[in-house]
């Protein structure tokens, strides 16, 4: 994943979104949405290993460039 970022901690668990949240609010797979992680289109972050979340305000910024 490469603009992925740790944040150790999340202070505001509600100012973020899991993998299976984002991919029901896009009606895509979760695969799709780790995809679009990889590929650097969508941001996130790994709090700790095997956790990966979305902050709303990028997948707010996602989802506006991505409907252009």
């Amino acid at each position: 994943m490469t603009e992925s970022k740790s944040l150790g901690n999340l202070e505001n668990t509600n100012d973020f979104y899991r993998v299976s949240e984002v991919a029901k609010k896009m009606k895509v797979s979760k695969r799709t949405v780790l995809n679009w992680i990889e590929e650097g289109s969508l941001l996130a972050c790994r709090p700790s290993p095997g956790i990966i979340r979305i902050a709303k305000k990028d997948y707010d910024a996602f989802v506006a460039i991505s409907t252009r």
